[in-house]
């Protein structure tokens, strides 16, 4: 009788998992409904709130929110900012333009909100109750940190997103976006704390290039490509059916303002016999509205370009599910959230090749378009759009581009990411992380 013996496999532990940060996160602008910066301050927190043990701190409104999964404060500062809103309002001419002026006048209401931070969390913070601080919102890279200098674990900033000057091509539109004091934006450099908040910040999340080159030179070495947009995948997803493409639908989303520039497409339908036979949806609200249904009324353009107001962000994803692509001519974009919210819903996107559409409107998944005068876009978009009519296969192969790329945009996948950069910040990991390659 032989005995056989069997060599027993080396036993595999399961692979150690990082141990949970702990997190303080200023987060200024933060609301679950309000557009645009609140509501990605607030996605974001969110998902954090899931990956690590999150404390945010985020300002009084008159309305009570709790980010799910994180301890969530408030700090009162109403008294200071209300009055310094309604003079930036007044000088804005409301709450559409002027985006300059709102910063300059939040420069006092922010100082103050992260000084009362400080005084609360000053203690918890020298002993060791946080491993790091992010400061999430306000994301203007204007406003200034003076809790960098002061506080005794790392220091993380961001993502901020700013500093995109008005093209050559369109400097029509810095007055009519009443942009009086971006000329004088420079001069930040010399307020309070701007210098320090990024000398003693252990990492800078930027999104895209034009914000990079804005910081201070020796703090370079601590910057991270991070554009502040993302997207809700529950919200913005491509439709189970791809709708029959026997029509073309472009759709636009956004402030109807100068800026964005939807007038553009409702002239390139215009002037463009073939766009006529397909449809344009305009989706949003502002003070050129009535300028564009006097577009549509001069040009009998009523059955093919409609206009249907503002919408709520799961509205705005049933719209782009209907639709083929989408058409986004902003002449000056920042962060151009919209778009990985369009391409998350499976559409190709049309887009001025400048700012943050430089990055986002690859070939493969759109067509850039390059930037021109006011009176030269028209038949440029026009043009763009009719090769999705012309072009049988691109809608598809641009559609699948579209899904690949927003695919690295959903907001768990920045949460995992921002976690990554705080652990360089700590040590825990040694290589300078690269998501967003420029």
């Amino acid at each position: 009788m032989h005995t056989v013996t069997r060599e027993l496999p080396e036993a595999k532990l399961p692979p150690s998992r990082p141990r949970q940060l702990r997190l303080l996160v200023l987060a200024f602008d933060c609301h679950p409904t309000l557009p645009s910066l609140p509501v990605i301050a607030f996605k974001m927190c969110r998902e954090l709130g899931e990956l690590a043990e999150v404390t945010v701190v985020s300002r009084k409104q008159d309305d009570h929110f709790e980010v799910p999964g994180a301890d969530t404060r408030f700090i009162n500062i109403e008294a200071i900012k209300k009055p310094l809103d309604t003079v930036a309002n007044v000088l804005r001419g409301g709450r559409s333009v002027g985006w300059t002026t709102k910063t300059a006048f939040t420069y006092p209401s922010y100082l103050a909100f992260e000084r009362a931070v400080w005084n609360r969390y000053k203690k918890a913070l020298q002993s060791g109750e946080f491993d790091a601080v992010l400061r999430i919102s306000p994301m203007s890279p204007i406003l200034a940190s003076p809790m960098a200098k002061w506080c005794p674990v790392p220091f993380i900033i961001g993502p901020i997103n700013g500093g995109l000057p008005f093209p050559k091509e369109v400097m029509y539109a810095q007055k009519k976006e009443r942009e009086w004091l971006s000329p004088l934006r420079k001069f930040h450099r010399y307020l309070p704390y701007a210098k320090s908040s990024y000398e003693s910040a252990e990492a800078i999340l930027a999104g895209f290039q034009h914000t990079i080159d804005g910081l201070p030179k020796n703090s370079l070495p601590q910057a991270i490509n991070f554009p502040e947009i993302g997207y809700d995948p529950t919200l913005f997803h491509p439709a189970a059916e791809i709708p029959s493409a026997a029509k073309v639908r472009f759709v636009f989303v956004g402030r109807l303002v100068p800026g964005k520039a939807a007038d553009a497409l409702v002239e390139a339908f215009a002037q463009n016999e073939t766009l006529r036979r397909h449809q344009l949806t305009i989706v949003g609200e502002g003070p050129d509205r009535k300028l564009i249904e006097e577009l549509v009324a001069k040009h009998s353009l009523e059955a093919c370009v409609e206009l249907v107001g503002a919408k709520s962000q799961s509205e705005v994803g049933e719209i782009l599910r209907r639709a083929h692509v989408f058409a986004f001519p902003s002449i000056r974009e920042l962060g151009a959230g919209v778009i990985i919210e369009a391409m998350g819903s499976g559409l190709p996107c049309i887009a001025f090749d400048s700012g943050a559409q430089a990055c986002l409107v690859g070939t493969d998944r759109g067509v850039p378009v390059e930037l021109v005068p006011r009176d030269q876009m028209p038949p440029l978009l026009g043009a763009a759009m009719q090769r999705y009519i012309d072009e049988p296969g691109l809608l598809e192969k641009h559609r699948n581009g579209a899904l690949a790329y927003a695919s690295g945009y959903t907001w768990r996948h920045k949460a995992e990411n921002i976690l990554e950069a705080i652990r360089w910040t700590t040590g825990e990991t040694t290589e300078k992380p690269e998501f967003y390659p420029l």
